[in-house]
């Protein structure tokens, strides 16, 4: 019964080991949010990007709930790709890929729809960061921002995007916000 895992978050995180689920509250997308910005995101045949997608859970809610698209997850930490990768296998999901890379290694053109819970906030909050594998500091979510807005500025028209923690000064004007807005800290955009 897969979809058991996805009745509440507390059940979703059984698919973690225990330090990651530990992390659950502040590093990952409760299921609610991630449900309801993949079906925004989830177009026929669409293509859809996490960006600094930790353990996956996004991507994973999504894939079970929208299996007409494919799902991308990008993580720079390649503990948490094998335990996303972990996770997708015993839901057997096909329509995901998980990434070990850096959002800087990437084009995000051929994506249809990304997600972005502010994966880059980690530098600046040191106290709470997810391990000291990765540098982390003020520069860093400087140089990181920047080359975000760049790359979504880049982006061709149609293009949506879901952000969730970010402030909308980090989203380039020609996003254009839907006024969906079912959660104070989740902004829906379509690119013009």
């Amino acid at each position: 019964m897969i979809g058991t895992y996805f009745g509440n978050d507390a059940h979703f995180d059984f698919l973690y080991p225990e330090h990651i689920i530990q992390l659950s509250t502040v590093h990952w997308t409760p299921l609610d949010i991630a449900r309801r910005a993949a079906a925004f995101l989830s177009v026929p045949g669409g293509r859809i990007m996490d960006i600094g997608c930790g353990v996956g859970k996004f991507c994973l809610t999504a894939a079970f709930f929208h299996q007409n698209c494919t799902f991308y997850g990008i993580e720079q930490r390649r503990e948490l790709v094998e335990i996303a990768q972990g996770a997708q296998s015993s839901l057997g999901l096909t329509n995901i890929d998980f990434i070990c890379g850096n959002i800087a290694e990437i084009d995000l053109a051929p994506y249809t729809g990304l997600y972005f819970f502010n994966s880059f906030y980690e530098n600046i909050d040191t106290q709470r960061g997810i391990d000291a594998t990765v540098a982390r500091n003020e520069d860093l979510y400087k140089f990181y921002t920047k080359l975000l807005f760049r790359k979504l500025e880049q982006q061709p028209s149609g293009c949506r995007l879901v952000t969730y923690h970010t402030s909308k000064e980090q989203v380039p004007a020609s996003f254009v916000p839907t006024g969906e807005f079912f959660h104070p800290k989740v902004r829906m955009y379509i690119k013009r």
